[in-house]
């Protein structure tokens, strides 16, 4: 670093300007630093002055906690390179006539002496801007730029909190036409915490996994600001259909700005919002965050999403059912393969057998397998299917489906429920048939009384005969059955 055009002194013994030690600059001096690496440290409590130009081409210039006076009138500075770090000190613009402000963020930053004091698109100012706190200068704010401030001094005077300029300024609330020059440009100032804000939020979480969010406490502009008092945040559910579990509060400390609350859990694969609220110390508005997008967890078991709805005997059931792959808290994976299996759990027949496609794979887009054309053909009341998985976890235990009931329907077919006993030519049988109508499953159905009609097999028997069958051979069911009498046959043969 090269220091030019004024005479500097170390402020602590042995340091170095050139190696970065504080220095005081006197008067009649301008300042260029030179080299990346080049560092200069205005230092704890003094007061250095420039009366030449800041040239900043390189280097950095770090306020530290002292005082800054500029003292050359028009452009006070030359070349937009260089670093300028604030610190916590002050940056005073005192010349006599109108001074063109270098557009850097400040901690303090004064207007005194006399002109206007020109300040450009870039320029901020986190703590304290005073305005002429001795002399008359006028803050001209570049046509619509609205500058940042923590607070604001006028004359000395402390101002309110809002948005300041001169008349000119149409966009700000409050109006002084001694202090701001005629621009459209303004100033806001902060005031101290107003809101909460989130800061981070999960990117893609996982149901029933913690995550963590950042909550800072913030000026009505937006800036950090620290807490008078420690406040407890806490976080609650918004929107979403999921329970919110986990450490839900934490708290923002006296002096800081945020927390981060590390360990929520939400049960849910869906779409959520949060809110963060304060109590027990600074009042601070509440805030609820975008939507935050919860995926669902490993698979972890079964469970139907539609239950089988019952159906007639040997009929595909009127409602058939599907099986959802799931997580530990019920949410539906995608993604991952996987057979099922149904098969009879309570057997209310008794004896009814499942009939139809019987194991069917999870769709990998869905996360559901979806049965079709299962019947049972026994009629009974109270069955329940259970559904098995090729790979997943059933430490859950058996799924069984919720119950339903198989009814006979309609007339599909005939059986002999008592066969033909033969006997002697002519001669009644010893054993007469009997004849049940049938559902498709095999049930009688027992509201019939339809005729049913016997007559010798085509083409038998097959040895003897043929002969001729008497008695009564066309009979009507009662209660769906049909008993038959008398019956014989007048010629000897083998295999009627």
């Amino acid at each position: 670093m090269v220091l030019r055009c004024f005479r500097w002194v170390t402020a602590d013994a042995g340091s170095d300007g050139e190696n970065g030690g504080d220095a005081r600059p006197h008067p009649g001096g301008a300042l260029t630093i030179n080299g990346t690496s080049g560092t200069l440290n205005l230092g704890v409590g003094l007061t250095n002055t420039f009366t030449g130009t800041w040239t900043r081409t390189a280097g950095t210039l770090n306020g530290g906690s002292s005082t800054l006076n500029l003292s050359r009138a028009g452009a006070v500075t030359s070349g937009t390179g260089g670093t300028f770090t604030a610190g916590t000190g002050t940056v005073n613009y005192n010349y006599a006539a109108p001074q063109i402000i270098a557009a850097v963020a400040y901690n303090n930053l004064v207007f005194s002496g006399g002109g206007a004091k020109s300040i450009a698109t870039g320029t901020s100012v986190t703590g304290n801007l005073s305005i002429a706190p001795t002399g008359s200068a006028t803050a001209s704010v570049v046509a619509g730029f609205n500058m940042a401030v923590g607070s604001l001094t006028l004359g000395g005077v402390t101002q309110i909190p809002g948005t300041w300029g001169s008349t000119t300024a149409t966009s700000a609330a409050n109006h002084n036409n001694t202090y701001f020059a005629a621009t459209t440009g303004y100033v806001t100032v902060a005031g101290g915490a107003t809101k909460l804000v989130f800061t981070a939020l999960p990117g893609s979480p996982t149901a029933g996994t913690a995550f963590s969010v950042t909550v800072q406490s913030q000026d009505a502009l937006g800036n950090p600001a620290n807490l008078a008092s420690a406040t407890t945040i806490t976080l609650s559910k918004a929107t979403g259909g999921g329970t919110l579990s986990g450490t839900l509060t934490g708290s923002i400390g006296s002096g800081a700005n945020s927390v981060t609350i590390a360990t929520p859990v939400y049960s849910k694969s869906d779409t959520m919002t949060l809110t963060a609220t304060a109590s027990g110390g600074v009042t601070l508005t509440a805030v609820t965050s975008g939507n935050i997008v919860f995926s669902a967890g490993a698979a972890s078991k079964l469970a139907f999403t539609t239950q089988p709805g019952g159906g007639t005997g040997g009929s595909a059931f009127s409602t058939q059912p599907a099986v959802a792959l799931e997580d530990q808290y019920g949410n539906t994976v995608t993604g991952t393969p996987q057979d099922v299996t149904l098969a009879i759990w309570n057997n209310a027949g008794p004896g009814g057998t499942l009939s139809g496609a019987k194991t069917v794979a999870v769709n990998t887009s869905t996360g559901v397998a979806t049965f079709s054309g299962l019947s049972i053909d026994k009629a009974g009341t109270g069955y329940t299917l259970t559904a098995t998985g090729s790979t997943v976890d059933t430490s859950a235990g058996v799924v069984v489906s919720s119950a339903f009931n198989i009814t006979v329907g309609a007339a599909a077919k005939l059986a002999f429920t008592t066969q033909p006993g033969g006997g002697t030519v002519s001669a009644a049988w010893s054993q007469q048939p009997v004849v049940a109508v049938e559902d498709a499953g095999g049930n009688t159905v027992t509201s019939s009384s339809a005729s049913v009609t016997l007559t010798i097999k085509i083409g038998t028997p097959a040895c003897g005969g043929p002969g001729t069958l008497s008695g009564t051979k066309t009979l009507g069911a009662s209660s769906g059955v049909a008993t038959f009498s008398g019956l014989s046959i007048n010629a000897a043969g083998t295999g009627y």
